[in-house]
């Protein structure tokens, strides 16, 4: 560690640290440059706008430090230039206090962090500088990583033509297709389960510094701006529930994954999962339990039996505008009776047939009127079997659906 009185207790090394500082505080760039030298970083300072964007432009920087509010051209606009132009490259602002409203906008601009002036000390800079550097990394294993799995695509793809062009030369039709069947179902796992994890981590990332923006600045924006908050966690959820939808199928389709038998009470679980749902469905809509059960106790798995009945009230809250979804509960000697009844828009019968066919949908194309990827029922029905779970639907189009599981008392 410095000597420097004014260097941080976080042992971050920043050798070699092409860093640019744009500030029209003359004291705070010589401080900050100090800083950055004592850590033996390489230093350039600009006093404007101006002068900035053209040292910028004139070598590569691995980190920007701007203040917002400059002659000639302001913060503002050297995050627009320099993050239109270089979006992997840290911006991080360094804003008065009381310029909480310019801060939020610098970051909607492209800034990665903001640090309110004075600074007192370096820690908040540095552990600052460290996100973004770890960040900096992330991008840059993604980048290797879509390299990486277009070359394994690719590979894939050409193994696959070398076996065709094998099994045609066998004459044999029957092998053929079971091979291929086999390579593409396995091409598929592996490429859900790439792609899910490819996007969980930056969309965690973006939920995560919404969140934390929105904890300080929702008392400073206007009513509108409060409103892209809400927007940007529920699409953040939607993404989120449809990776874990991908991540659950690869699993199921490659056999990975294992069931834990342990005993569950249903009307815990179902009680659980009615409150969950209460607090998101619309005013107009009822969702409740019919059951004189104080308890009712079966052998299953539990993630994937709760998976099954999240997924089926989740269609039914979709598919329901108005009236109510009944959840009844019965339990006899030889079996456990679980019936979910709403009041939706019903499903045409020759659809029916379908609707545990991953990826299906009744309605197709963009102009579809609700979202899914038609993975959900496809889920229940690999996980009812996997339970020893009778499976029924019932339904008529404008009228609503009822989903019956049936479990086996001895089903364990």
């Amino acid at each position: 560690m410095s000597n420097n009185p004014n260097s941080s207790k976080y042992d971050v090394p920043f050798t070699g640290l092409q860093v640019l500082i744009i500030d029209d505080d003359v004291q705070l760039c010589e401080s900050l440059k100090f800083y950055f030298e004592d850590q033996e970083s390489v230093v350039a300072v600009a006093n404007d706008g101006r002068t900035g964007i053209q040292l910028f432009l004139s070598q590569k920087f691995d980190v920007v430090v701007v203040d917002l509010n400059m002659p000639n051209i302001d913060g503002h606009q050297v995050i627009s230039y320099i993050s239109r132009n270089s979006p992997d490259t840290p911006l991080i602002v360094v804003s008065g206090t009381g310029e909480i409203d310019n801060a939020i906008r610098a970051i909607q601009l492209g800034a990665w962090d903001f640090i309110t002036k004075p600074i007192l000390n370096f820690d908040v800079l540095e552990l600052s500088l460290h996100r973004a550097l770890e960040k900096v990394q992330l991008i840059e294993e993604n980048k290797a990583y879509k390299a990486s799995l277009e070359k394994l695509v690719e590979h894939r793809t050409k193994q696959l033509e070398e076996k065709t062009r094998e099994l045609e030369r066998s004459n044999s039709e029957m092998r053929v297709a079971k091979l291929k069947a086999e390579n593409a179902d396995k091409l598929k796992t592996e490429f859900l389960s790439q792609v899910s994890h490819e996007i969980r981590t930056p969309i965690n990332s973006i939920i995560s510094f919404t969140s934390l923006i929105k904890s300080e600045a929702v008392s400073c924006v206007p009513e509108d701006l409060r409103d892209g908050f809400t927007i940007i966690e529920r699409s953040g959820e939607r993404i989120i529930r449809t990776i874990d939808l991908l991540i659950d199928m690869s699993q199921v389709i490659s056999g990975s994954y294992e069931k834990r038998i342990v005993e569950i009470d249903v009307v815990e679980v179902l009680e659980t999962l009615i409150y969950e749902h209460k607090q998101k469905i619309r005013k107009d809509l009822e969702i409740k339990l019919d059951s004189r059960l104080e308890e009712c106790c079966v052998h299953l798995d539990h993630y994937s039996f709760v998976q099954i009945l999240n997924n089926i009230i989740d269609n039914s809250i979709k598919f329901t505008s108005t009236g109510y979804i009944n959840i009844s509960l019965c339990q006899t000697d030889s079996e456990t009776i679980i019936s979910i009844k709403d009041t939706g828009i019903g499903m045409n019968e020759n659809y029916i047939k379908d609707i545990f066919t991953p990826f299906s949908q009744e309605e197709h194309g963009y102009s579809r009127s609700y979202e899914g990827n038609g993975l959900g029922m496809a889920l229940v029905k690999y996980f009812c079997d996997l339970n020893n779970i009778e499976i029924s639907i019932h339904s008529v189009k404008y009228e609503g659906t009822t989903v019956s599981l049936r479990i086996k008392s001895n089903g364990r």
